[in-house]
């Protein structure tokens, strides 16, 4: 299992990444969250 981190300017774009998706599409939001995090693993 590998480790990661974000920086904290990484997580805030993320963040205004996802809140951007989510006013346009809520479950592409929530997809591009999962992949993120299944990308990470």
């Amino acid at each position: 299992m590998s480790n990661y981190s974000l920086s904290d300017a990484a997580i805030q774009d993320l963040d205004e990444i996802c809140e951007y998706i989510v006013s346009v599409n809520p479950k592409a939001a929530s997809k591009l969250f999962d992949d993120i995090r299944q990308k990470c693993k």
